[in-house]
């Protein structure tokens, strides 16, 4: 197939570089976000009630 990366059979199609890529920066935002809330946590709910 032509849409190979470097045209050769033994490359990886180039769109499941584009999936892994996709799955990394997911597993960093969610993780990210999980770190993130858990700080803020309790002086929210102190403020807040």
């Amino acid at each position: 197939m032509i849409n190979r990366v470097h045209g050769t059979e033994d490359s990886l199609y180039f769109g499941y570089w584009i999936i892994v890529a996709g799955f990394i920066t997911q597993f960093v935002a969610v993780g990210m976000t999980n770190y993130v809330v858990g700080s803020f946590m309790i002086p929210m709910t102190e403020e807040f009630g």
